[in-house]
């Protein structure tokens, strides 16, 4: 059977490297400022600033763990983690949802059961170019693939 990869190629460094470069991009801005205006601005806005770096990193380190390497082998859905890799039937897909709003876009797979990594998973299609307003093939083709089999109850 052939594998029909539905990730990114570059879902390891979504996964693992942005993180790690979100915190020290953050570090380094904070050192910027700390160093030339930040001794301007009142406690307050110190405070305000660093929650907002902390909540930007939360949920960049959130969303990096929640992305999983996803592909296509038969009438398969293979999910990996790097760690762990499971295969979940394609009639057991629920529904098939996508959030173009944040970079990176990610493609959400809910499932009627729930597996190793829950009851949906996250993963990153390849990169489109000029595709913030158009839908993604990947969504209308794992949808099709899935409704073509039966539901499992």
């Amino acid at each position: 059977m052939q594998k029909i990869r539905l990730s990114s190629s570059i879902t390891f460094f979504h996964k693992f490297l942005s993180p790690f470069i979100s915190l020290v991009a953050i570090i380094v801005m904070i050192r910027f400022l700390h160093a030339g205006t930040l001794q301007r601005f009142p406690p307050f806005a110190m405070l305000i600033l660093l929650i907002t770096f902390a909540g930007g990193m939360a949920m960049t380190i959130w969303l990096s763990y929640k992305i999983k390497k996803v592909s296509i082998e038969g009438d398969l859905l293979i999910v990996s983690d790097y760690k762990k890799t499971i295969a979940v039937r394609l009639r057991d897909i629920y529904d098939v949802t996508e959030m173009r709003w944040m970079q990176p876009y990610w493609i959400t797979i809910h499932f009627r059961r729930t597996t190793e990594f829950g009851d949906s998973i996250i993963f990153v299609p390849p990169f489109r170019i000029l595709s913030f307003w158009v839908a993604n093939p990947v969504v209308d083709k794992i949808k099709s693939m899935a409704s073509c089999r039966p539901p499992n109850y």
